[in-house]
């Protein structure tokens, strides 16, 4: 039996799941027929840079127990905390962060992300039209994306849910709402923005109509995908399924 530790939805090719075990690695892409029933829920332990360790308390019914979330290194890169990993803050004081805003329907959301990753970002985000409209380095990069969500009001954080509900929408009224809102901050914080915004666009295959599934089971024909969502076709019916959901499940391969 595998555990499913991470989803993935690169540029150039159909999105996939990184399983492991007590022996081996692999890596299941989410293309054609597709089918997969999901087991027990366990902890994915934690990533340290170097190696994934086991959960030490073997926790269940949880995807990553508190203890395994703490001791992960993903902190250093979602909320720039170094506790635990304290030599390599002066390293990442260095890196060049984009601060950007991304539409899903008609919501737009501010966020901050390696510069050089940008482009690649967003897209394994499944944001539509984008923007970077900043750009620091270290930690003034998340202190200016506190800024944009708690002076400004931009949305930071997307439930998974809210993500599959709002790309139902015309992503066209979130880029109208994205250009407003560039148009604000130019007029409120003018120094602290890219002197030239270039809004981009994403491409993705999205049916017309479509429901979020209610379960983990899957089986049926994929049919499309936007980023951490993908699409499933089964007598007819069309489920939108978000991969982060499956992360920590055990399965059969």
């Amino acid at each position: 039996m595998f555990q499913i530790i991470r989803y993935s939805s690169p540029r150039n090719n159909n999105p996939y799941f990184e399983l492991i075990n007590d022996e081996e690695k692999l890596y299941l892409r989410i293309k054609n027929s597709f089918e997969l029933h999901p087991k027990e829920l366990r902890c994915i332990g934690y990533f340290d840079g170097r190696e994934r360790h086991k959960c030490p308390n073997n926790a269940i019914n949880v995807r990553q127990c508190p203890t395994c979330k703490f001791r992960d290194i993903s902190k250093i890169y979602t909320r720039f905390d170094f506790t635990g990993y304290e030599e390599l803050e002066e390293k990442r004081e260095e890196v060049d962060f984009a601060i950007y805003l991304t539409t899903f329907g008609d919501i737009v959301k501010a966020g901050v992300t390696e510069r050089r990753r940008l482009d690649d970002r967003i897209y394994e985000q499944g944001g539509k039209f984008y923007a970077e409209i900043a750009h620091f380095k270290g930690k003034k990069a998340y202190e200016f994306e506190s800024l944009l969500h708690n002076h400004f009001n931009i949305k930071g954080f997307m439930r998974r849910e809210e993500k599959i509900e709002a790309i139902k929408k015309d992503d066209k009224e979130g880029l109208e709402k994205m250009k407003e809102l560039i148009e604000m901050l130019r007029e409120k914080i003018p120094e602290e923005l890219n002197e030239n915004i270039t809004i981009k666009e994403n491409h993705f295959t999205v049916p017309e109509e479509f429901e979020r599934a209610t379960s983990k089971d899957i089986k049926g024909e994929i049919v499309g995908f936007r980023g951490q969502v993908f699409f499933s076709k089964n007598n007819g019916k069309i489920l939108a399924y978000h991969g982060s959901d499956f992360i920590g499940f055990c399965v059969d391969v």
